[in-house]
This record gives structure tokens, sequence and C-alpha cells, in this order.
């Protein structure tokens, strides 16, 4: 008697592991673009470089229809200060030193694309440090076009604020670190708070109007915090800089409690940024600000009208931002509309608006049982 063979099922070759290239080579390919499969690797984790730039444009709502190039006509009146801090600019990126025709091809095309902004939009005013921005978007893209729509977008959303007459609003936030660190730890505040007289951190505002990238010079550290930034909050470098005193607590409690060794302390804080512990950073980042959400530290500062919730700091997200983008912002916590719990993108408002017009008393039933909430 000979035993009947098993029937073997034939082997499933392993399923493939795609990489993150590939998994947003594909998010990027679609129609529209699967801009939750972009905003989780750049929120979490940082972009490939190989995919960068067209991440970029795509969390800031930019397809190839809105790329344009830089207007050639100057019309500003801020072109010597924007001149002369070019002409400091573009020695090197990282440790790769440019030589005198690179230097020259860069700083002639970061010129372009800033005074091209500053020309289309009048109501935009040039401040120091916006040129290291500008710098950065043109090494991740190495495109001119690409750089100046990116630089226009974001000096319309997230730098707006900086960019008027004035820096009131901007010092406003920045007491807003000042509010944070209190809450945290009392004692390094109390420590900062007797060696600065005048009690303004001016210490981060290089921080928060470039977001960092006047300080940090390592280019993957500076990428991964803008896409970082560009994913988050507008407030979220300031929660970034809170993190970055906080985490260095025990130098500047051994540091004299005097403006001179304050600021001596403080000026070195970025150095401390490393590929090793950005990651950890940003994590401590994200529950600093799960913590102690923006509408609930606005009202400590004095006097409060100078932050408008009507600003681009707290009016989030922008009006460039697609609704599918809005729809991951708000799952992953980054919208803050005053402390109410219901987060309701722009569809649905569009939706409950109709049928409250349309279906009257019935239309309470919409409200009452949410269905957005499932988005």
């Amino acid at each position: 008697f000979v035993m009947p063979r098993r029937k073997t099922k034939p082997n499933k070759p392993p399923a493939r592991v795609r990489t993150p290239v590939q998994r947003l080579r594909t998010a990027l390919s679609c129609d529209p673009v699967d801009i939750g499969v972009i905003y989780e690797e750049a929120h979490n984790r940082g972009l490939p470089e190989e995919v960068r730039a067209a991440c970029w444009l795509a969390l800031l709502g930019i397809t190839e229809e809105d790329i344009i190039e830089p207007w050639a006509t100057i019309e500003h009146d801020e072109v010597e200060l924007v001149g002369k801090d070019v002409e400091r600019s573009m020695w090197s990126w990282g440790n790769c030193n440019h030589p005198y025709q690179e230097r020259t091809k860069y700083r002639e095309q970061l010129s372009s694309i800033i005074n091209s902004v500053l020309s289309r939009h009048k109501e935009l005013h040039y401040y120091q440090g916006y040129h290291d921005i500008a710098t950065v978007l043109l090494m991740c893209t190495e495109n001119v076009a690409q750089a100046h729509t990116m630089l226009e977008r974001l000096s319309l959303g997230y730098f707006r604020e900086a960019m008027n007459s004035n820096l009131d609003v901007v010092i406003q936030e920045l007491n807003l670190l000042f509010v944070l660190l209190q809450k945290e730890d009392s004692e390094v505040f109390n420590h900062i708070k007797s060696g600065l007289p005048d009690l303004e951190p001016y210490f981060a505002i290089s921080w928060v109007l470039t977001w960092f990238s006047h300080s940090v010079n390592q280019p993957r550290e500076l990428y991964r915090l803008f896409e970082f930034f560009l994913t988050s909050h507008p407030l979220m470098p300031l929660y970034f800089s809170t993190v970055l005193v906080l985490q260095s607590r025990e130098i500047i409690l051994r540091k004299k409690s005097e403006l001179s060794s304050i600021h001596s302390a403080m000026n070195k804080l970025t150095d401390t940024i490393t590929h090793e512990n950005i990651e950890e950073l940003i994590l401590e980042c994200k529950q600093l600000f799960r913590k102690h959400k923006p509408h609930s530290i606005v009202n400590c500062v004095k006097p409060q009208h100078v932050l408008d919730r009507n600003g681009k700091l707290l009016d989030f997200p922008y009006s460039y931002t697609s609704v599918e983008l809005e729809v991951v912002l708000g799952a992953n916590n980054q919208i803050d509309k005053g402390g109410y719990s219901t987060f309701l993108p722009r569809t649905s408002q569009l939706l409950a608006a109709g049928a409250v017009a349309s279906l009257g008393v019935g239309a309470v039933l919409l409200f009452k049982y949410k269905p957005w909430q499932a988005l």
C-alpha cells in the first residue's frame, strides 16, 4: 500500500517590500496626488532626496500649471537690502564650497526669485534672513521656476506675518516661547527671565523667521526641519525652539543669570541639532504641541490683539491647502480652531451649510451625528 502524496500548495513569492522612493513616486503619479502618503513620510520620517522637490511642491499645492518663472522686471523698494544679503550668501552648501562661477550663478538665481516675489506682491516686505529660506528652496529644487513658486506660496502663507511692514506679530509670537517655558519648566524660565532685562526672547527670532536656516548649516538637518514645518501648524517652529531650550536646561542653568551669559548659551543651542537627535527633538515637539495647543497659550500674551485669529499664524490651513491635505492635517492634530474639538473640512462645511439651508429643522440631525468625523 502506497500512501498518496499530499498535495502541496505552490509557494507564493514573498511580498515585494516597496522602498519609500517607490511609494512616494506612486503617490505623486496619482491623480489627484496621494497627499496622505507624502504627508506621512514628510512629517514623521523625512523625504528621500530623489523625490524631495516634487513632494514639497505637492505639499504646497503647486501643480505644473502653477509654476511660474521669476519676473525680469524689479518693482519694489528693497532692492539694495536684498542685494547686500545675496552678496553675503552662497559661499557653500553644507560641507561643499561653491567655486566663484557656481557661486555667481546661484546668487543671480537667488536674487531673481526674491526680487520677483517682492515685485509681484507689493504688500510683502523683505526681512534679513528671508534669503536663507530662498536658498534652501533653490538648493532643494535646483530649478529656479520651482523655487520661485514655492517661495511665493510660503511668503503668502507661513511667512506672511513676518513680511509685514514691522515685526510686531513676530515679537508677539516669540513671547509665546516664554509662556511655554513657564508652563513646562519654571526653573529654566526664571533663570532666563532674570538674565534678560527686556524679557524678550530675541535669541529665537532668527530660528522662527528662517525655520532655522540661518543657524543650521547641514542640509540633511535643514531639509528635515523644513519638511516637518511644511506639514505642521505655522507656530510649530516656535514649539521646536522651546524644545531646543528645554533639552539644554542643564547647560543653561550652569550659566550665570545675566544678559551676556544667557545670550551666549542660547546662540549655541542650534549646534546641538544633529542627525542623531533630530527625530527625538521632533517627537518632543509634537508632544509639546498636543499638550499646549496655540489657542491655550495665545490668551496668556498681552496685548492679545496683535496675534489676530484671522492672521496667518492662527488662521490655518491656508487657502491654497487642498481639501485632501486639510483632512490629513486635521487627522494629525495640526489644525487648532480655538479649542473646538470637531474638525470640519471645507467640503463638509459646504455640504453642511447647504443642508441647513435646504432641510431646515431636519438638518439638525446632520450636526447631531456629525458624519464628517468619519472622514
